[in-house]
């Protein structure tokens, strides 16, 4: 009988050995498999971010240049301009704009991010955790010293916040990523992944959104619709073409003008219209979306 309680015990202790082997090495698949969705994905991307920011940040001719210069001195621009939020001073000298830009930043914030399983949980805490999350940033923005101030967008990693899940929330958001994988039926699905960001934000001090150049999200933020996103990529496109031949071009006013007349009045119920710019150019929208 001793001998075999001590077989039994040692085919049970083995199968239990066999099963803590065989989910390692499935942990460890898991893992392989994530790590190679990054290094064929994630990393190409934000390689090919780095680049095309380059590209842009160092221009090759003088009407490049000159074109830049344009950019900076327009009220308008293709990212949401960020630096409201985190400037107190002005923040309260342009209150109408601050409540304008909030809008924006949380229906862009939705469309970026709305899909993913932090933000899905932290809402179902609290229904209004990204307008927690954006009155934290310029309350702790205020608390930072001299040295501290927010310049850039790489400074936005400087602010501390005192509640955890906001903290947690917005470190997501910065660094961008992808969701944990799951197994289903024994094929190893990936969820979506989130973008930084600072993609989708500017440092500058400007007071409109350039419609001509705004990417998706932003747009969807505007816009409210995908159909009107649509309608409003495939527009840009054909202006584009208009306003860039070498005879007989299109006046980029008069492309202006049939833009605005076209989507002024299909942004989102709240929003003014001043903060919308639809100057048009020769610069190909394209690369922006």
């Amino acid at each position: 009988m001793n001998v075999l309680l001590f077989v039994i015990s040692m085919i049970l202790l083995m199968t239990a050995m066999t099963y803590s082997r065989i989910e390692s090495y499935r942990g460890f698949a898991l893992m392989q498999s994530q790590f190679e969705f990054y290094m064929r994905n994630l990393e190409r991307a934000d390689y090919n971010s780095s680049a095309w920011q380059c590209y842009h940040a160092n221009p090759a001719t003088q009407k490049e240049q000159e074109d830049n210069e344009k950019e900076e001195k327009a009220t308008g621009s293709a990212k949401l301009s960020f630096k409201i939020f985190v400037d107190k001073k002005e923040r309260e000298a342009s209150q109408q704009r601050y409540l304008q830009f909030s809008m924006i930043a949380k229906n862009l914030l939705n469309a970026l991010y709305g899909h993913t399983k932090f933000l899905k949980e932290a809402i179902a805490k609290d229904e209004g955790v990204i307008d927690r999350l954006l009155v934290a940033i310029g309350d702790e923005s205020a608390k930072l010293t001299a040295k501290e101030k927010i310049s850039s967008l790489c400074d936005l990693s400087r602010i501390k916040f005192q509640d955890e899940d906001l903290q947690f929330i917005f470190y997501n958001m910065l660094e961008g990523g992808v969701e944990i994988p799951k197994e289903e039926r024994g094929t190893l699905k990936l969820q979506k992944s989130y973008p930084k960001l600072g993609n989708y934000l500017t440092m500058q001090n400007k007071t409109q959104i350039r419609v001509y150049l705004a990417s998706r999200p932003l747009l969807l933020a505007l816009f409210g619709e995908e159909e009107i996103v649509d309608e409003i990529i495939q527009k840009r496109k054909e202006l584009f073409a208009e306003v860039d031949k070498q005879i007989d071009a299109m006046p980029v006013a008069e492309a202006k003008a049939q833009f605005q007349n076209q989507f002024e009045g299909r942004r989102i119920h709240g929003l003014i219209s001043e903060m919308l710019d639809f100057t048009v150019s020769k610069t190909n929208p394209s690369g922006y979306e």
